[in-house]
């Protein structure tokens, strides 16, 4: 059994969203949208910062080749960038400067909801460096799929990691493995790093990401498993691949208080006939895990039934169940 011992905070402040974008955040968009763009898709990008400055340029210069729709650059205003100046050289890119402390998934909510493409290609910008391929073939290959999110191999030099992922209990607890050579299928539980082409109406419906989930892992999580649980796809193809300038990101999958809103939201809710239901006697195992005290833990109890009760018929199986019958889904 996760037991959470940290004080109850930060997730405690916020009430679970009800609708995509509920945080609204103090952003400035710089680009000028009278430049001349080579356009050769209906997919916008999305891309997230990680490099530094004098990499950047590489990356944009890679980018603008693809023939994307729009591409909104995300760069929260703590980090060390001059988005100006490179508005002036790359003028057909959008940079968006986020000037609120926030969080990534709240980041990519931002970049979804700007964007007018019927896809969104999520990226950071350290996948950008080396050279980036991206074709309108591929495009429409991905497109006529009709998942929620295809998810690209990833590799760093000759390294090819593996980016499926399946769901599994050990010992009573919700675990995550790899899958190193998937057998009969390409479905995978999440997008690694963020990075995957997304339908962006899918997106959407299905709420986002959850901004008021600190934990990049637990956040990716939370919407990953949610569109399964909704009755979503996402699979990972190896003809659809990317390859990091810098070295691999380590997911931190450390179980805290983000994971208590994760599980709360996932894992706790029982699936019956046609709907989803948090049946109080689920409080226990609940209170059981987590270090909060008794009133807050009710609190946060009661704010996640009430979300489920919001979505119960937007559920379409529940965690054990998914977990059971993995291997059959697609």
């Amino acid at each position: 059994m996760i037991k959470i011992t940290a004080r109850c905070a930060g997730i405690a402040m916020n009430i679970i969203p009800s609708i995509f974008n509920e945080k609204n955040l103090n952003y400035t968009i710089l680009g000028n949208p009278n430049a001349p763009r080579k356009v050769l898709m209906d997919t916008s990008c999305v891309v997230l910062s990680r490099c530094d400055s004098h990499l950047k340029k590489i990356a944009f210069e890679n980018i603008k080749k693809i023939g994307f729709k729009e591409v909104f650059c995300l760069v929260d205003e703590s980090v060390s960038f001059n988005a100006i100046n490179f508005t002036q050289e790359f003028p057909e890119l959008y940079f968006v400067v986020v000037h609120d402390k926030t969080n990534i998934g709240s980041l990519i909510n931002l970049g979804v909801s700007l964007s007018t493409g019927s896809h969104v290609l999520v990226l950071h910008d350290d996948l950008c460096l080396e050279k980036l391929i991206f074709t309108p073939e591929m495009e429409s290959n991905l497109t006529g799929l009709n998942k929620y999110a295809v998810v690209p191999a990833l590799s760093k030099g000759t390294f090819k990691m593996s980016t499926h992922f399946s769901p599994d209990v050990v010992k009573s607890v919700f675990n995550v493995k790899t899958v190193e050579k998937p057998k009969n299928h390409n479905k995978t539980l999440y997008p690694f790093d963020f990075t995957c082409f997304l339908n962006r109406e899918k997106f959407m419906r299905l709420g986002g990401y959850d901004w008021t989930i600190d934990s990049p892992y637990w956040q990716n999580l939370d919407l990953s498993v949610r569109s399964w649980l909704w009755g979503e796809e996402i699979i990972s193809l190896k003809y659809f691949t990317f390859t990091y300038g810098l070295d691999l990101p380590v997911e931190d999958r450390t179980a805290d208080l983000s994971y208590l809103r994760f599980y709360l939201k996932n894992l706790l809710p029982v699936y019956n006939a046609d709907h989803a239901s948090l049946p109080k006697r689920k409080f226990f195992a609940f209170k059981s895990r987590n270090g909060c005290g008794f009133a807050e833990s009710i609190r946060q109890f009661k704010d996640a039934r009430r979300w489920v009760e919001q979505n119960k018929y937007r559920f379409k199986t529940s965690a054990f169940l998914l977990v059971r019958n993995w291997d059959s889904v697609i």
